[in-house]
């Protein structure tokens, strides 16, 4: 669905061009208008997003990962989801497929999106939200002793990659290679020279056959 809000804010753009007759200064007024009003209206999430947000709309998103292995984003507002047994959302993946997609009940599957509303991730045939918090529960011991879940560290591990101490031990006696640059500038400053007099020689060559034929091209 194409967004009514921007083809508003093209409509009046033009509608300025118009009003200052076609003007260079209508050109660029109507150009800053439009590029600020978009740039707002992306920045609050564009269509419908963006619309719920200005109006104070209660709602939620899923992202839904489809068939093609691409993700999609479905806004619901509140009116629209199901309330009953289990809370629900009726979303059309496909015009073949439509399905029911469970609102989640616990913690490890809520999150918020981008712009702070509630949302969930689920696989497009199943109902029930992907758990993204805590997906390697923690284990009890037979004597009760709680064993945290493995966790790598990637704060921990960017400070490893970031200290190269053992890196320059292991080629503490390699020397290292040294490019030839000296060749390979030669080579760079000689292809730019022999580009520069090709262009001069066609140019010469070029001016000298006009003047040879008395051609208008003869400066």
């Amino acid at each position: 669905m194409a967004d009514p809000m921007k083809i508003l804010f093209i409509m009046t753009a033009f509608a300025i061009i118009y009003m200052f007759q076609g003007s260079q200064a209508g050109f660029g007024a109507a150009i800053v208008f439009y590029f600020f009003a978009n740039g707002i209206w992306n920045r609050l999430g564009a269509w419908p997003e963006a619309w719920y947000r200005v109006r104070g709309i209660t709602y939620r998103q899923f992202y839904i990962f489809l068939p093609n292995r691409r993700i999609g984003r479905y806004l619901k507002t509140e009116s629209q989801l199901k309330i009953g047994s289990a809370a629900r959302a009726q979303i059309e993946i496909a015009k073949d497929k439509t399905g029911e997609y469970f609102i989640p009940s616990q913690g490890d599957e809520m999150f918020a999106n981008p712009h702070g509303a509630p949302a969930s991730l689920h696989n497009w045939d199943d109902s029930r939200a992907i758990p993204v918090f805590g997906r390697e529960p923690d284990a009890t011991k037979a004597d009760g002793t709680l064993v945290p879940k493995a966790k790598v560290d990637p704060f921990l591990v960017h400070a490893a990659f970031k200290n190269d101490v053992h890196e320059r031990r292991h080629t503490l006696n390699v020397k290292p290679g040294k490019l030839k640059w000296g060749i390979f500038g030669f080579l760079i400053a000689l292809s730019v020279m022999l580009s520069f007099a090709a262009v001069y020689y066609t140019v010469l060559y070029g001016i000298n056959m006009n003047c040879a034929l008395h051609t208008k091209a003869c400066p």
